[in-house]
C-alpha cells in the first residue's frame, strides 16, 4: 500500500513538473523577445540557485566580469529570497531586473494559494525558471551541468584510482565550465579589489542602534553553526555536514571571552540553541528578533573574524575580507584560496580497514566533494573540545601577528603526499590546514579506524 501511495505521488509530481516546464518555456521565450529588445547590446547574468553563498559569489563574479570584459551586465532573477535583497544593495538599480512576465506571475499566484505544507512547489517552480533563463538567456553559466557525466560513488572505494581521477576531473572541467575557479582567478587578477563591501549600506547611526540593541560593546567574533538541532521542539537530525556536539565549543568560547572578545551567534532563528552557550559574553543574535540580511551585513563586515563551517554566511564574511576560521570541514573542494583562512577537517574513519597513514588520510576521495560521502564506508566525527580550543588559539596567533603563512615541516610534506593530479587544484588549499590537525596525525600515525 505504501509503495502504491509513493508511486502515485511520484506520478503526480512528474505531471506537475512536466506542466511547469512547458509553462516556463512559453513564458521564457515570450520574455526573451521583450528583454533583448529593451536592453540592446547588454549581457545577462542569471544566478543558478537561490542560496545565500551562491548569490554572493555570483554577484562578485558579475561585477568582476564587467571590469574584465568592459561590458555591462543586467541581473535577472525570480523575486525570491535572498536574490531579491543582495542585488539591490551591490548593483545599480538600473542593472537589476526581477522576472515579472505575465504568464509566470499568473500561475505563481495560483501556486502560492496551495496550502503552506506544499511550499516547496513555489521553490521548485522558481528553480525551474532560473534553469531555463540560464539556458536560453544568460550570457555566461556560473555552474553548468555536464549532461553526459554523473559521479559514480562506487569508484571512491578504490581511493585514487585512475577511474576516480578521470571522474573527478570530468566534474571539475566539464561539469563546471564557468565555476568559482574563474571567480578566484579574477579576484587574484584585480588584487584586493572587494566589490562587495560594507560601505554600500553603512550608516554609523544605524550601526550604533543595532549594537546597542544586541548588547555588543567591544570586539567580537561571528560564530555560525550548521547544527543538527532542528527548530522544531526536541528534533535532532544528525548529518555529515552538521555539528552534532555543541558542548565541544564551550572551552573555545570561554577562552575567547577571557581574551576580550564577545561571541555573536549567527544564523536563522533556532530556539533549540538557547539551551547552549549560556555564557556572559555570548550574544544570541539569531534568536534576538533582529536577524535579517541587512544586519548580517553589518555584523560580518565589522567582526574581528568569522568562525564556523562551510556555509553561505562564511562566503559573505570572506568577500567582506574578514579572516576565516572553518571547523569540521568535510569537503576540501569548498575551501577558497584566500589568504586569511585556516581550516580543520572532520575526522574520518573507514569501517573496513585498519590504520590510515597521513598520506591516505589527506587523499580520501570524500574530501574532494560531498558526492563521495558514503555512510556505508565512512564514519565522520566532529572535532573534540580540545581540538576546537587548539584551533582557535592557533588562529588568534595568526591574527595578532597578521601572518597567515603556513611554513611548518608538516605543511611542506603535503606536496609529496597529495596525488600529483590534484596539486594544482588543492595544494594551496591544503596549505591552509590547521597545524594542530597535522601534528596530531603525524604523532599518532593516525588511528582513523572504526572497528567493526
Amino acid at each position: 500500500m505504501n509503495l502504491l501511495k509513493k508511486n502515485f505521488y511520484s506520478f503526480i509530481y512528474f505531471i506537475a513538473k512536466f506542466f511547469f516546464i512547458l509553462l516556463i518555456l512559453v513564458s521564457v521565450f515570450r520574455f526573451k523577445k521583450k528583454i533583448i529588445k529593451k536592453f540592446k547590446n547588454k549581457y545577462f547574468s542569471v544566478p543558478t540557485v537561490n542560496t545565500y553563498g551562491d548569490i554572493i559569489d555570483h554577484l562578485e563574479l558579475t561585477r568582476l566580469l564587467e571590469i574584465d570584459k568592459k561590458k555591462d551586465f543586467i541581473f535577472i532573477s525570480a523575486n525570491e529570497f535572498p536574490n531579491n535583497y543582495f542585488p539591490k544593495i551591490f548593483l545599480k538599480k538600473e542593472k537589476v531586473f526581477f522576472y515579472k512576465e505575465s504568464l509566470y506571475i499568473f500561475f505563481l499566484r495560483i501556486i502560492k494559494k496551495i496550502p503552506s505544507k506544499y511550499g516547496y512547489l513555489v521553490r521548485n517552480f522558481n528553480h525551474l525558471l532560473q534553469q531555463y533563463l540560464i539556458k536560453y538567456l544568460a550570457s555566461f553559466k556560473f555552474y553548468e551541468d555536464c549532461k553526459d557525466f554523473k559521479l559514480n560513488k562506487k569508484i571512491s572505494t578504490k581511493g585514487f584510482s585512475q577511474e576516480f581521477i578521470n571522474s573527478y576531473l570530468a566534474k571539475i572541467h566539464l561539469g563546471k565550465s564557468f565555476s568559482t575557479t574563474k571567480l578566484w582567478e579574477l579576484k587574484k587578477k584585480y588584487g584586493s579589489l572587494n566589490l562587495i563591501n560594507l560601505k554600500d549600506v553603512y550608516d554609523e547611526r544605524y550601526k550604533n542602534f543595532l549594537f546597542k540593541k544586541l548588547g555588543i560593546k567591544k570586539k567580537f567574533v561571528c560564530l555560525h553553526i550548521r547544527t543538527s538541532w532542528s527548530d522544531k521542539p526536541n528534533k535532532f537530525e544528525p548529518r555529515d555536514v552538521s555539528i552534532n556536539n555543541l558542548e565541544s565549543f564551550n572551552s573555545s568560547l570561554i577562552f575567547l571571552i577571557k581574551n576580550g572578545y564577545e561571541v555573536v551567534l549567527m544564523g536563522l532563528e533556532n530556539k533549540q540553541l538557547k539551551n547552549y552557550f549560556n555564557f556572559k559574553g555570548v550574544i544570541d543574535y539569531r534568536n534576538s528578533g533582529y536577524q535579517n540580511l541587512k544586519n548580517d551585513l553589518y555584523l560580518y563586515g565589522l567582526c574581528d573574524f568569522f568562525m564556523g563551517q562551510v556555509s553561505g554566511p562564511f562566503v559573505l564574511a570572506m568577500h567582506l575580507d574578514r579572516p576565516i576560521l572553518l571547523m569540521d570541514v568535510v569537503s576540501i573542494d569548498d575551501i577558497p584560496c584566500v589568504d586569511k583562512i585556516l581550516f580543520y577537517p572532520k575526522k574520518v574513519y573507514q569501517k573496513k580497514r585498519k590504520q590510515l597513514t597521513i598520506r591516505e588520510f589527506i587523499n580520501l576521495p570524500l574530501y574532494y566533494g560531498d558526492d563521495f560521502v558514503d555512510q556505508n564506508l565512512h564514519f565522520l566525527e566532529d572535532m573534540s573540545e580540545r581540538e576546537r580550543l587548539a584551533c582557535v588559539k592557533e588562529f588568534l596567533v595568526k591574527i595578532s601577528s597578521n601572518n597567515f603563512s603556513f611554513k611548518s615541516k608538516h605543511h611542506k610534506n603535503l606536496k609529496s603526499m597529495l596525488h600529483p593530479t590534484f596539486h594544482k587544484n588543492f595544494l594551496l588549499t591544503y596549505n591552509k590546514i590547521s597545524k594542530d590537525f597535522l601534528m596530531n596525525y603525524y604523532k599518532q600515525n593516525p588511528t582513523c579506524v572504526l572497528e567493526n
